[in-house]
């Protein structure tokens, strides 16, 4: 709740540059939304959904996962983590192109980044807006405690 409605900036220059890292948002049951705001910039500066390599994780590590690969859950949470910077760890699942006020929803669990984040400084960066949709999974209707 507290980051509904948050803008973000990605820079790919200057003293702000930042490697799109590969994660996922709490709560993890939720919907991310996110609107593209920067006009005029590259369809592939969008968001990229991702599978892990060594896990095949698509989603956040869980219990079960952690069993199946014979590994501590903290162990395959610290691989994901450490791995989240190095795209030749994952596999580009799915990809969502860059468009001025394009709306992009996924649930918030998915691991996911920016495709590629680009210039360095509020004019020409990429700046996007982001809103969680809570949503009661067991009945299929949407959490009104969420729509706030």
């Amino acid at each position: 709740m507290e980051e509904n409605g948050v803008f973000y900036q990605g820079f790919s220059k200057g003293k702000r540059k930042e490697v799109p890292g590969v994660h996922s948002d709490e709560p993890y049951y939720d919907i991310t939304v996110l609107i593209y705001l920067t006009p005029g910039l590259p369809y592939e500066c969008g968001t990229s959904l991702w599978q892990h390599k060594q896990t095949g994780l698509i989603n956040p590590a869980t219990a079960q996962d952690a069993r199946r690969l014979k590994m501590k859950l903290t162990d395959v949470r610290n691989q994901l983590e450490t791995d989240s910077k190095d795209r030749s760890k994952w596999i580009e699942i799915d990809r969502v192109g860059n468009i001025f006020n394009r709306m992009v929803a996924y649930p918030s669990g998915a691991l996911h980044s920016a495709t590629n984040h680009f210039g360095g400084d509020l004019k020409n960066g990429r700046i996007y807006q982001t809103f969680r949709i809570g949503v009661d999974w067991t009945s299929h209707q949407m959490n009104q405690s969420s729509l706030g």
